[in-house]
């Protein structure tokens, strides 16, 4: 097949997936509700409805609130009469359309699209790079990079663009920190249209995963002590530092033992390492902790679980 044909080819399985990525995407309804009724006195209701001082009929506020629904029925949530949601079907048409004009390499026949919590959140993944490198026991790290871009319904979340990676030998997903900040719009009328075409943050988040491999490498060539190990666990736990285990709740126990396990299964796989702490942590918010999974790491707990984990790897590098 010469190249013209496997550019051709490509181009028809990216529309083919796109178009079967819009059949599964729902529309938004962004539901106004009436202000309540006022309360008339005695005095207005003499007076027929007219408001006694001005004289003149008694108005009602403009809506104030709207209920954000799917069209199949799922309720998103409630917000004020500023908020005008963004369809999710305008923004995936959007990333196309950035991805073409922005002349970026990505194979849109790859794009993945998902929902969380009910649908309020919905993101679209399309793979970059794949970051490969040895660690400090010589084995292969090889981990994917996605470009995420996000957005949520009713309030939930802003319009985002990050990094997000999930490596192989574990299936740790890790939303890469800071990495989000490159795209924000609030969901109002004169915001939406700036997410039409975002050039400049495409660029900035596809940069930043050389920026990660860099800071990968880093903490792989600091070597932890037991100290560090059991500092790092207990901050992850959410321990203070002046708490007595025995003192704990149970609850707490369980976390701080938890992360301990995970940190153990990485050890084994990357030595122990500042690199092997922060997979430590991943393993523990995808597969360990209660809630653990793939929304858990990306819009919950899990997320700012994993936050944290890179700020502490990211101190111990710099100590």
């Amino acid at each position: 097949m010469n190249t013209t044909e496997n550019v051709l080819g490509n181009l028809g399985n990216e529309f083919e997936n796109i178009e079967k990525i819009k059949s599964q995407l729902f529309e938004v309804l962004d539901i106004k509700v009436p202000a309540p009724k006022p309360r008339l006195t005695a005095e207005q209701l003499m007076n027929g409805g007219m408001a006694a001082e001005a004289g003149s009929p008694i108005t009602y506020e403009d809506p104030k609130t709207q209920l954000i629904y799917t069209n199949d029925g799922r309720y998103l949530g409630t917000t004020g009469d500023q908020y005008q949601s963004i369809q999710p079907v305008t923004f995936l048409n959007s990333i196309v359309n950035s991805v073409d004009a922005c002349n970026l390499d990505l194979d849109l026949s790859k794009l993945n699209y998902s929902e969380s919590k009910n649908g309020a959140i919905i993101d679209f993944k399309v793979p970059t790079e794949v970051i490969a490198f040895k660690n400090r026991l010589g084995k292969n790290e090889e981990i994917p990079t996605f470009l995420n871009l996000s957005t949520g319904f009713g309030g939930r979340q802003s319009t985002e663009i990050g990094l997000y990676t999930r490596r192989l030998v574990c299936s740790n997903g890790l939303r890469i920190i800071d990495s989000e900040v490159e795209l924000k719009f609030k969901h109002t009328a004169n915001m939406n249209h700036k997410a039409l075409i975002f050039c400049d943050e495409l660029y900035k988040v596809v940069a930043k995963v050389q920026d990660t491999k860099k800071f990968w490498q880093a903490a792989d060539s600091v070597e932890v002590t037991s100290n560090m190990v059991e500092s790092f666990a207990r901050k992850i736990a959410g321990i203070k530092e002046r708490e007595k285990f025995a003192d704990l709740s149970t609850r707490k126990k369980n976390i701080f033992e938890n992360v301990h396990e995970a940190i153990a299964i990485e050890f084994a796989r990357t030595g122990t390492t500042a690199y092997g702490l922060l997979q430590g942590a991943t393993y523990y918010t995808n597969h360990l902790a209660s809630g653990s999974g793939d929304e858990y790491v990306e819009h919950a707990t899990g997320r700012k679980t994993n936050d944290l984990a890179q700020k502490l790897v990211a101190d111990l590098i710099l100590s």
